[in-house]
């Protein structure tokens, strides 16, 4: 209850303006969230531009030494400006899990969206060639929050906008959270749960996901590019396939007879608020039946706000996240279990489990994170300090993430995490850089050794202790400004 009643105070405090308006050039559109990859920004010019470019890696840390090239994350997209009411455009991103053989640098992106009155449409396209079953394929993104018709409400500020697969699910900027609102389900209702998926060759056991469609209303007051009022309020549901059997439990051999389709229902407001020197914006996103859908978060909040008190440069982040109930333990190619766990007698290794067959202590759970940037705002390189505080039950997507960073018999998370950081950010241009440094310190022993590694990771020794230098080099056509670039 705590974490619904600090939502609602946080964004009825986002309801009062800062700081003075100052005029500024009229904004033609309103990004559909605050993320990194914003959809159906219409450029100025008819022209062939780079719309945007990421790269992120890990340079070093005392756990894993040089990773340099071994965890690059990197988003770009080329955009071609067909007609003032038609656009193109052809991305690239990698996206990988855990070393080399995970990062696959083949997912080729396509975009179209054309403007017609009030009415805008985006569809998004994937083009993969090394898909998960061999071959190339090619059609839409059945998971993406770029596929969309939106249509303006006569000349009001609200807007509706129809996602047909995925309403966006995710809440957070430096605590990104990814899809809250993805569900798991067994494909094919078969009649036996094998423990092991290759169990049988005729029918093996097969794990499909969905992202949850739906529709969003906004309300967008643009008087100037620093003077933006915007809320949402968006509804959506997911069918999915599950046992009739009374008392079925995934995590032991099962059988069933019969299915039933049943619904998974996600819903999702905020809004954010944009003055000359403050960006303020509040998250909240949940569904229904993560009991039976797999999945790993049920709720997620977040409070974000920049601010600038000149000379100073303030960025706050507070995001909370409730685990699932029975979150299912998926690798990259959508089968069960983890190859460091999988054994055939071990059922639980189909949910985040420890090893000795709980459940781990963060599911069905709240937990929190904040985050602190100050920092200096000069014209071209803003120097800063940070620390970071993570829970023992905070779930995101990152490895340092209580799901993820463990105990050797995987019974308890890093049960607190305290990150202190240096780095700055330097623009040139249309590119920022931003590199920096931090030394993390946890409440138990989940960091490994670099000088004892084991082919068995519950043996392996571990420390308390990390650092990591990082860095990430972002270019956007436009001089892009609010989250993820410290500046206003």
């Amino acid at each position: 209850m705590k974490p619904y009643l600090l939502a609602t105070a946080l964004f009825f405090q986002l309801c009062h303006p800062l700081f003075a308006e100052e005029k500024a050039p009229e904004l033609t559109n309103v990004p559909v969230s605050n993320v990194l990859d914003q959809s159906a920004v219409q450029t100025e010019e008819d022209k062939l531009v780079t719309e945007l470019f990421s790269y992120e890696d890990f340079l070093y840390t005392g756990s894993r030494k040089t990773e340099l090239g071994d965890q690059v994350r990197l988003v770009s997209r080329f955009r071609y400006q067909l007609t003032e009411e038609a656009w193109t455009s052809l991305g690239f991103s990698t996206n990988p899990d855990s070393d080399r053989f995970d990062n696959k640098t083949s997912d080729f992106e396509f975009r179209t969206g054309y403007v017609y009155g009030n009415l805008v449409g985006q569809a998004d396209f994937s083009f993969n060639t090394n898909d998960p079953d061999g071959g190339i394929s090619f059609g839409f993104d059945l998971d993406s929050e770029n596929t969309f018709l939106r249509y303006k409400l006569g000349q009001s500020n609200y807007q509706l906008t129809f996602f047909p697969f995925n309403f966006d699910g995710a809440v957070g900027v430096i605590y990104d959270t990814s899809d809250v609102t993805r569900i798991y389900y067994i494909q094919g209702t078969p009649t036996a749960l094998p423990i092991d998926p290759t169990a049988s060759a005729t029918n093996p056991l097969q794990v499909a996901q969905k992202t949850i469609p739906g529709f969003v209303l906004r309300y967008n007051n643009v008087k100037t590019r620093d003077n933006v009022d915007s809320f949402y309020f968006g509804i959506g549901a997911a069918s999915y396939e599950y046992p009739n059997q009374p008392g079925f439990n995934i995590l032991q051999t099962s059988t069933s007879q019969d299915w039933s389709r049943k619904e998974a229902l996600g819903y999702k407001f905020g809004g954010l608020l944009r003055r000359p020197y403050s960006f303020n914006s509040l998250q909240f996103v949940s569904q229904t039946n993560s009991n039976e859908t797999g999945t790993l978060l049920e709720s997620a909040a977040s409070f974000y706000s920049l601010t600038r008190f000149s000379p100073i440069m303030m960025e706050l982040e507070i995001t909370a996240s409730e685990g699932g109930e029975n979150p299912w333990r998926i690798d990259r190619n959508g089968n069960f279990g983890d190859p460091d766990l999988f054994t055939s007698t071990l059922a639980t290794n189909r949910v985040y489990a420890d090893r000795a067959g709980n459940l781990q202590d963060w599911t069905g759970q709240w937990g929190f994170a904040q985050s602190l940037k100050v920092g200096l705002a000069g014209q071209s390189y803003r120097p800063y300090l940070s620390y970071r505080y993570l829970d023992e039950n905070f779930v995101y997507q990152s490895r340092i993430s209580a799901h993820n960073l463990r105990t050797n018999d995987l019974s308890q998370s890093h049960g607190g995490l305290n990150a202190i950081g240096v780095g700055a950010f330097m623009y040139s241009g249309n590119f920022i850089i931003n590199p920096r440094f931090e030394y993390l310190k946890a409440s138990n022993d989940v960091f490994t050794k670099a000088s004892e590694i084991s082919q068995f990771p519950q043996s392996q020794t571990r420390t308390d202790n990390d650092f990591s230098f990082f860095i990430n080099v972002s270019y956007f056509f436009d001089v892009r400004t609010g989250p993820r670039t410290f500046r206003l």
